[in-house]
């Protein structure tokens, strides 16, 4: 260090350009011969200590010092080398550590306090004994490990004694890496005092209070933050937990307020799968906040019967637990009972199928999956993703060129193509699978100008509304055919919206289905099959080989005559190949079917969509319009007549994409909220018990 006499001169020096009084300099004179005693302490040396001017020693590449400067810090920045060479020109004769010869040289040159970015590194931590320097910690300051970004210490005048800080802990939701050091320096004496607006002394605070008074102002903003954050977070949990008025005690969270859960999936051991991504809240001000998405889409499950969502574990036979999204976000899909997934991550679309159980084994630990190979994306088609079976076979409907085609495609296996038709003269909806061998579509006739009907060999009677329109129920036995249920055995409505299977092992086979009841209301009916659809299948083939245009309808409703009546004497609806589909396409041969129909329940003004069944066939979940309340869930009773949904959701949320666990004891489904103070709507995953 110094010799006591270099610092009064430097003293005088100061107060002789200050142009202080010769008492005043007299003063400090006798101020540096007693300096003598406090060399023997680890006094101050060079010049008086500005407490607004800081070193800050980086350990990475990123700048700290133009936010500083732009708070009214005086700044000088570097790595620990530039600092180590800087003191060796300056202080030749100091021997130390290196961070001693850097706290030194901040003592010399007259700042205040030492930033040191990833201390633990440097082996400073408070206390911490050097040759030269005791450091103490703080009081209420953590201590330094791994995981603290920053240390300052006070040196020279403010360093009586060497006072080790840490940033104050905060909520993350704050924008600018500047802000752990802030708020480690405010720590420090008298930048504390001049942060507390009630603080009177030291003398100083108040010319600090004027020279840093933009970083005093982002301080408040830090709090100001804070607050919002805590009551955004406090807002949007009451709104997903305490704010339901559905039916029975409302529903659970099955994720946490910092996560987005997209997808929620009841999977078929009885386990609930969310797929989640990690929410970052952040405001510089507090008055606005903004949202970034974690990239890591991680797999956890909810193992049966627990009920919190602390409970969770991590599915790891899922790509190790998680996907780094790369490029597109993931998409997932699942069979209807949860037993399969189908999870595009970007790349070519994975088959995944929960272990099967074995009687000489212990049964599969939950969420155990097997990777049953790849199900490439149709002739590029990256949108069409398909739906798996409980076996992992996938059903797509996709337009190829001038048509739209159905598959079957199994994984790493054959594709099975289950029906082709002209895109111009057809559509077909999303398939649905009704058992591991039968896939049933949404379907109707286009609207076509009658020239262009005429050309393509299309009766004009199946361009009128609704004609062919209905349930087109396609097997993987019998590609090319296609068994016709019209939407008019339901009430003679023109079309049909959704289908659902119901379960039943032992019964006969039945859908769920919604058809219109206006142009923006829904009816939910179940139709009853007579015959499984195997049976069904091979009658039609049966009545199609033997028919004739006069035959009578057979025992199982199998009609050749519909109200359909074809243009052309020699033409009939169920024999003819290109009536549906034009000559320019080889299609299915289409054959009608009249099942019964038993009418559930009509709800008025509200929309009925997105229907699922029970795995005991019994219940029906369903997302209900509640006009401008949003969308809740609803379940009712699959074999009541007329029965009136029960409300398990009731809220201003939009509640969507319900299904039953595999008990049938809760209904999972997604609900999505605003976030408060950003433009950003985010989705939780819920749980709500069934009545």
């Amino acid at each position: 260090m110094a010799l006591a006499s270099d610092r009064a001169r430097s003293d005088l020096d100061i107060l002789r350009k200050a142009q202080r009084s010769k008492l005043v300099v007299l003063g400090a004179m006798l101020t540096g011969i007693v300096g003598v005693a406090v060399l023997t302490r680890g006094g101050p040396i060079g010049k008086s200590d500005e407490p607004s001017s800081v070193f800050v020693v980086r350990s990475g590449d990123a700048r700290f010092g133009p936010a500083l400067r732009g708070l009214g810090f005086t700044v000088v920045e570097g790595d620990l080398d530039y600092f180590v060479t800087q003191a060796a020109e300056h202080q030749p004769d100091f021997e130390g550590s290196d961070v001693e010869k850097t706290l030194n040289l901040a003592d010399w040159s007259g700042h205040a306090f030492v930033a040191f970015e990833s201390p633990h590194a440097l082996g400073l931590g408070a206390p911490s004994s050097f040759s030269s320097y005791e450091i103490t910690l703080a009081e209420d300051n953590a201590p330094v490990d791994a995981s603290t970004p920053f240390a300052v210490v006070s040196v020279g005048n403010y360093g009586f004694p060497h006072m080790l800080t840490t940033p104050r802990a905060r909520s993350g939701a704050h924008v600018g890496h500047e802000l752990d050091l802030l708020t480690a320096l405010f720590q420090q004496h008298p930048l504390r005092e001049a942060a507390d607006e009630a603080a009177k002394s030291p003398h100083e605070i108040f010319a600090l209070r004027t020279r840093l008074q933009a970083a005093l102002e982002r301080l408040d903003e830090i709090t100001a933050a804070d607050e919002t954050m805590a009551r955004i977070q406090e807002n949007t949990r009451r709104a997903l937990t305490d704010e339901d008025r559905g039916a029975g005690e409302g529903p659970r969270l099955l994720g946490a307020l910092d996560e987005s859960v997209n997808p929620v999936i009841a999977l078929a051991d009885g386990s609930i799968l969310t797929v989640t991504r990690s929410i970052d809240i952040r405001s510089r001000n507090g008055l606005t906040a903004d949202i970034d998405l974690g990239r890591a889409w991680e797999f956890k499950y909810l193992p049966p019967g627990a009920r919190d969502p602390e409970a969770r574990a991590t599915c790891s036979s899922l790509y190790g637990g998680a996907i780094l999204q790369q490029g597109q976000r993931p998409r997932f899909r699942w069979s209807a009972g949860g037993e399969a997934l189908l999870i595009d991550d970007g790349t070519t679309p994975r088959v995944f199928t929960l272990a099967p159980a074995s009687a000489d084994a212990p049964p599969p630990a939950p969420c155990s999956f097997v990777d049953r190979g790849t199900v490439p994306h149709t002739r590029g088609d990256r949108r069409n993703l398909g739906i798996p079976n409980a076996q992992g076979v996938v059903a797509r409907a996709f337009q190829d060129g001038d048509t739209v085609v159905i598959t079957a495609s199994a994984p790493g296996g054959e594709v099975i193509e289950l029906a082709r038709a002209g895109a111009s003269l057809v559509e077909f909806g999303s398939p649905v699978w009704l058992d591991e061998r039968h896939v049933a579509v949404v379907g109707g006739a286009r609207l076509v100008a009658e020239d262009d009907a005429t050309n393509a060999g299309l009766p004009a009677a199946l361009l009128r509304e609704g004609a062919m329109a209905g349930v087109f129920v396609l097997s993987l036995d019998h590609p090319g055919e296609a068994l016709l249920i019209p939407a008019h055995v339901v009430e003679d409505s023109p079309s049909i919206w959704q289908i659902a299977a119901v379960p039943r092992a032992s019964e006969m086979p039945a859908l769920v289905l919604t058809a219109p009841a206006s142009v923006e209301q829904a009816r939910l009916y179940r139709l009853d099959m007579p015959a499984p659809y195997a049976a069904v299948f091979d009658e039609a083939l049966e009545a199609a080989a033997r028919a004739e245009p006069e035959a009578p309808p057979s025992k199982t409703n199998m009609t050749v005559k519909t109200d359909i009546e074809p243009a052309a004497e020699d033409w009939s609806p169920v024999l003819q190949e290109v009536g549906l589909l034009g000559r320019a396409h080889a299609g299915p041969q289409v054959h009608v079917y009249w099942p019964g129909v038993t009418a559930i329940t009509s709800l008025g003004a509200r929309t009925v969509t997105d229907p699922v069944v029970s795995r005991a066939g019994d219940t029906v979940a369903a997302q209900i319009d509640a006009g401008r309340f949003g969308y809740e869930i609803g379940v009712i009773d699959l074999n009541t007549p007329n029965a009136e949904f029960t409300l398990l959701t009731q809220n201003e949320l939009d509640d969507h994409t319900p299904m039953f666990t595999a008990d049938g004891a809760q209904v999972v489904f997604r609900t999505r909220y605003k976030i408060e103070r950003t433009t950003w709507k985010m989705t939780a995953g819920r749980a709500v018990d069934v009545p």
